[in-house]
């Protein structure tokens, strides 16, 4: 039988094999294989992802129930909870992005690196394209199911993890939705904040309300929207 970690569990409890980690939802398989260290500075948890298995699971599967439902109450463990859920999504998303954008390269290396069009070559592009926006509309599923199920504005995550799912939208090209994103960040990362300034305490998780907020300024600048 194979053997789980719950997502949930701390990384102290491992056991030391997180690099033999797999991802097919909210759980991680161990496997007998050593996957090699993520170069994505968003995606730096452990285990690589199942990202067929990770969509049947979190997309089609699993149900998130009165997470969507204004006026519901959630405890301190129910926010921990979706906040995790709102991880697991984001990376899931992430990879579909990085799998669009690495199809759309070798497209591209391929119409590069061949002179004569053949029908074969044809046929394989129009394959690759055709995987590519398989991947950018299963990214766009993911968000949006994520926001469906457990909107942000309902029960709200940390600010990095909405201004994280901006990034995403606009790697997509959706610059509303990224604007939306952003802008939430923006209102909570302030907000918070601003009442620890207000009060005069210190606030030992400042740093990551600040990462938030440097984020949304690099989308201003990148959109041409400084004054914001």
């Amino acid at each position: 039988r194979p053997i789980y970690f719950a997502n949930t569990v701390s990384p102290n409890a491992f056991l030391g094999l997180e690099d033999y980690f797999r991802l097919e939802g909210l759980a991680y398989r161990i496997l007998p294989v050593k996957y090699p260290e993520s170069n994505d500075r968003f995606d730096v948890f452990p285990g690589r992802l199942d990202v067929d298995k990770m969509y049947t699971n979190l997309v089609e599967t699993f149900r998130f129930r009165n997470l969507n439902k204004e006026g519901v109450y959630n405890d301190e463990n129910i926010l921990r909870m979706v906040s995790n859920y709102h991880n697991t999504f984001t990376r899931l998303a992430n990879a579909y992005i990085r799998k669009n954008k690495q199809v759309e390269a070798n497209i591209r290396t391929l119409q590069d690196t061949n002179n004569t069009v053949t029908p074969e070559m044809q046929a394989e592009i129009a394959r690759m394209q055709s995987e590519a926006e398989i991947a950018k509309s299963r990214a766009i599923e993911v968000l949006e199911h994520a926001e469906q199920s457990f909107p942000y504005k309902v029960i709200s995550p940390e600010p990095y993890l909405v201004a994280r799912n901006g990034t995403l939208w606009q790697e997509l090209g959706m610059i509303e939705k990224a604007r939306e994103s952003y802008e939430w960040a923006k209102e909570r990362s302030l907000g918070t904040l601003g009442y620890y300034q207000a009060v005069d305490k210190p606030f030992g998780r400042k740093n990551q309300y600040i990462f938030p907020l440097q984020m949304v300024q690099q989308f201003y600048m990148q959109t041409g929207k400084q004054d914001e």
